[in-house]
């Protein structure tokens, strides 16, 4: 891609962005929350994992 195609490319994604606050706002939210299930989801993933290798038992 040469420099002027992306500049033309971040261009219309600029004015896009501008005309759809709204999409941006929810695509933003729709992350976030993905990010914070995933985040979740691995912090238990690790505190089974550390009471398997303590035979069971947690302190």
């Amino acid at each position: 891609m040469t420099a002027q195609a992306a500049e033309a490319r971040k261009a219309y994604k600029r004015e896009w962005a501008k005309k759809h606050p709204d999409k941006i706002r929810e695509y933003q939210r729709r992350y976030w929350t993905k990010k914070g299930e995933a985040a979740t989801s691995e912090a238990e993933t690790a505190s089974r994992s550390d009471t398997e290798q303590e035979g069971g038992k947690k302190n």
